[in-house]
């Protein structure tokens, strides 16, 4: 699978059973449906993510996202803690810059 956000060839990672695609070029994650629950529900978010969240260095979060699934463009949604997700409509895929997965697992923690 390519990445959306830069077309580097992304890798398999698995943790507890649970495997997701994650970018060696850009640090980005993408998450079949279902997986970001698994996740959210194994805690096991930080493992996955590499990297530091920054509101201040959103330059990967303004680039298109493209699922190379479903071939079309993915849509940009606001969640927990004022991150940006990029979602597929038709596949219900989720892609996450690097550090949004583990911006949402500290918001969720610290609700």
């Amino acid at each position: 699978m390519r990445c959306p956000k830069c077309n580097s060839e992304m890798k398999k990672v698995t943790v507890r059973k649970i495997e997701v695609d994650r970018c060696p070029s850009c640090g980005g994650i993408f998450l079949d449906k279902g997986e970001l629950e698994a996740i959210d529900d194994a805690d096991i978010g930080a493992v996955f993510d590499r990297g530091a969240w920054s509101r201040q260095k959103p330059e990967m979060d303004e680039v298109e996202a493209f699922c190379h699934r479903c071939r079309r463009t993915m849509m940009k949604l606001r969640a927990a803690g004022d991150v940006n997700i990029d979602w597929c409509d038709q596949c219900e895929g989720v892609f996450l810059d690097r550090g949004e997965l583990a911006a949402l697992d500290l918001y969720t923690d610290s609700d």
